[in-house]
């Protein structure tokens, strides 16, 4: 993970829920994350996704963190990379 706060290293579980077949459904995760300078943050958030395309879905919502900040994000996950790259935007 890089960005405005730093480089860290995140650990989460993410369910998605949806039925056979759905080109869209809900989201949640719980986790943390963990920056270089030894801060360690948990965070739970929820969402929405769809599938955009075969094997790549986007990802919406927003979530809560353990030291009370709040967050949107954004992202997109691909099967074939088996990566996901996105955004997270602060907000009180």
């Amino acid at each position: 993970m890089t960005g405005e706060l730093g480089e860290g290293t995140y650990a989460l579980t993410q369910t998605a829920v949806a039925e056979a077949g759905a080109q869209s459904g809900t989201w949640s995760q719980v986790g943390f994350v963990g920056m270089q300078d030894g801060t360690r943050v948990s965070f739970r958030a929820n969402g929405t996704w769809e599938a955009p395309g075969a094997n790549k879905w986007r990802y919406r919502g927003t979530g809560h963190l353990s030291d009370g900040g709040s967050y949107a994000t954004e992202f997109e996950g691909e099967w074939a990379t088996r990566a996901w790259a996105g955004k997270l935007y602060e907000w009180s």
